[in-house]
């Protein structure tokens, strides 16, 4: 779907013109980097690989796709990555942010409305310390912990009080001490130092979690969710990660996203089960939530947990086999990801999943119609897909990964020197 046609759709009757058109919205991605409790990124050579329809693989050419992980153009210094729907961003080591690929409405942040096949950079910002990629638009966390967007703007993902795009940064308004961001297709979140959960845009399926359809061109708080350590933006839908372990979805349902065992949507944060509650009148159970859970992230229509022990968890959607489960059906609580990892580190595209293992190599499963598997392949005609993990061949060093619509970006970081022995003092 064009863009030009989503600014079209603007708010006409604000709920029910956009139920009539979510079948045509769920062509397109929720994005943003996963969100990890992880280490600082050692920097590195920035790779991509999927669709390149408009570039966002920073090769330099606009080839319709690579099937094979590939260097982005003079990008070696890489601390975090984020693939947007056709853009992609990354932070370089000196805290500047860069961006390549689809510009139709500045996602980019260079001042222009021209896409790009090379890095390019974006306007006024230095000392960045996180970023997060929507479909169209583009968020970023400056050193004092304001928040920073640019791109699309009809809902009033940027934050600043308009429903202008703009091709360069404008600053969200009222937020501080921020530490995290993500973006989904038409909304974004922000988690504070003190564990709290903002939100601003779309709202018409409650992604912004405040018991209310209406959007928002300023960032609410967030009700209920308190201690949160990570925030996902999916397709309507939000996710967190709280620092006991345990996770809260909200906004959109029809797939079971949200994980509370129900296809209900909810204006407000439920939490993610491990099991529902059994009302047996005889032997009823309570609820069970699921725990344990370090990193998060958001799909199209579907969510990835990273369990302590490793182990990759999944819900939602799975249509293109992007749960991991060895087949088509969707779930609505998490279903254990079957034959990767240990993992360390995951990424949620529109419709393809990706876990880091510990020994620096990539495991990808869902949709392949683009070359997202990474293993020279392509399934252009269904089936499209593959519904079990699968080792990108000869990828390895890797560090940091993300997923947009079509494409997939990592960081391959070098190896760590070996610690100098010594000789013992005489």
């Amino acid at each position: 779907m064009s863009l030009s046609f989503q600014l079209h759709l603007k708010r006409i009757a604000r709920g029910a013109v956009l139920a009539m058109s979510l079948a045509a919205l769920a062509i397109l991605p929720a994005f943003g980097p996963p969100l990890l409790a992880s280490a600082a990124v050692t920097p590195g050579a920035a790779l991509a690989w999927g669709g390149n329809y408009a570039g966002q693989l920073g090769t330099g050419s606009s080839d319709y796709v690579s099937t094979t992980p590939v260097a982005v153009s003079g990008l070696t210094d890489a601390t975090a990555v984020a693939a947007g729907g056709r853009h992609s961003l990354a932070l370089r080591g000196d805290g500047l942010v860069v961006a390549w690929g689809l510009n139709n409405a500045g996602q980019l942040g260079n001042g222009t409305l021209t896409d790009t096949a090379v890095t390019t950079q974006a306007a006024g910002l230095s000392g960045v310390s996180a970023i997060g990629a929507g479909a169209y638009h583009s968020l970023a966390v400056a050193a004092d912990g304001s928040v920073w967007a640019w791109g699309w703007n009809d809902e009033g993902q940027l934050g600043n009080g308009t429903e202008a795009s703009s091709s360069t940064p404008v600053q969200a308004l009222g937020l501080t001490a921020a530490t995290q961001v993500s973006g989904g297709f038409a909304h974004s979140l922000a988690r504070t130092a003190d564990g709290s959960v903002w939100a601003w845009g779309e709202n018409f399926r409650g992604q912004l979690g405040n018991g209310t359809t209406t959007f928002s061109t300023v960032p609410l708080k967030v009700p209920v969710v308190t201690g949160i350590v990570a925030v996902a933006a999916g397709n309507g839908f939000s996710v967190a990660l709280a620092a006991d372990g345990t996770m809260w979805s909200w906004g959109a349902n029809d797939a079971g996203q949200l994980g509370d065992a129900t296809n209900v949507q909810s204006l407000a944060p439920v939490q993610v089960l491990a099991q529902a509650a059994n009302p047996d009148p005889v032997a009823p159970t309570p609820a069970i939530p699921f725990g344990g859970v370090v990193a998060i992230a958001a799909g199209e229509k579907h969510v990835m947990a990273l369990k302590g022990d490793g182990t990759i968890w999944a819900w939602g959607a799975n249509n293109a086999g992007q749960l991991g489960n060895a087949s088509g059906n969707g779930a609505n609580v998490p279903q254990q990801v079957l034959g990767a990892g240990p993992a360390t580190t995951i990424a949620a595209g529109s419709f393809q999943s990706l876990a880091l293992g510990a020994d620096g190599s990539v495991w990808v499963w869902g949709a392949n119609d683009s070359g997202q598997l990474g293993n020279g392949t392509r399934q252009p005609v269904d089936p499209f897909s593959t519904a079990i993990p699968t080792l990108v061949p000869g990828l390895g060093g890797i560090s940091a990964l993300s997923s947009g619509f079509s494409h997939n970006l990592a960081i391959q970081s070098p190896p760590v020197p070996a610690a100098a022995t010594l000789p013992l003092a005489r």
